[in-house]
């Protein structure tokens, strides 16, 4: 696949980090939900004893170790995401800097010294 300057140069990484920003919300929130399963498990447990109370309480615990186990995957798919949008924007940067660089040398454009802009010549 090839992609051209303009395309390259309209890359969005907002989507990216957008992402991660919500699996990384949604992480906290299956953190938090196991934590509460497990505090409501807490609180029933003193007037429930016998052999359906430790069925529920096994159930609970898998229950909450598997929202907890998804939180964890969440939090690094986030984290890649993120690593992602910030490797790709550099990435990015680099290939405009380059292509500017060899318009110039090329003479196709022409950049003022002290000024950010370009222009054709």
């Amino acid at each position: 696949m090839t992609l051209t300057i303009s395309q390259v140069d309209g890359f969005s990484i907002g989507s990216l980090t957008q992402t991660g920003d919500g699996l990384s919300s949604g992480s906290e929130s299956l953190a938090d939900n196991a934590t509460s399963v497990l505090n409501a498990l807490d609180r029933v447990s003193t007037d429930w004893r016998g052999e359906t109370q430790t069925q529920a309480a096994v159930r609970a615990k898998d229950h909450a170790d598997s929202l907890t186990e998804r939180a964890k995957r969440w939090s690094s798919a986030a984290a890649v995401l993120r690593t992602a949008a910030d490797q790709l924007g550099k990435l990015r940067d680099e290939i405009l800097a380059t292509s500017e660089d060899m318009m110039v040398s090329a003479g196709k454009i022409s950049v003022s010294v002290g000024s950010d802009s370009a222009s054709a010549p």
